[in-house]
């Protein structure tokens, strides 16, 4: 996998006329929103991951971000998550999705984290 130079995560509310576009987008606004430069924590902390480890670390601290949020956000309208990531050869791969879902994930399969599940699901070609 390519190394990630950005890892965005956005709790999102959908406006008012939602709807999906022909690039199958939809129109959020973002009511909450951080960032991580993963090669640049990596770098400081010293710590050297094989892809395995890379693609476990993206889920984790992607995940966290989420939680960090989630937490900072509890009153708040918040309906939706996007998540970017911005790859060292400049790709992007963004991804958004409902919280009911994932909600949903988390109540049938108690043994999996539905973000991390959707972040694999993000970087699947990655």
């Amino acid at each position: 996998m390519e190394k990630i130079k950005e890892i965005k995560v956005s709790l999102l509310e959908k406006e008012e006329n939602f709807n999906i576009d022909e690039s199958n987008k939809g129109n959020y606004i973002a009511r909450a929103s951080e960032s991580i430069f993963p090669e640049l924590f990596l770098e400081k902390k010293k710590i050297v991951l094989n892809d395995i480890e890379y693609k476990n670390f993206a889920e984790d601290i992607t995940n966290q971000m989420f939680e960090d949020l989630s937490n900072k956000t509890k009153e708040q309208k918040i309906d939706s998550v996007g998540i970017w990531f911005t790859f060292e050869n400049e790709k992007i791969i963004e991804n958004s999705i409902d919280l009911t879902i994932l909600n949903s994930m988390a109540e049938h399969h108690n043994d999996i984290e539905p973000i991390k599940e959707f972040v694999k699901m993000t970087l699947i070609d990655a």
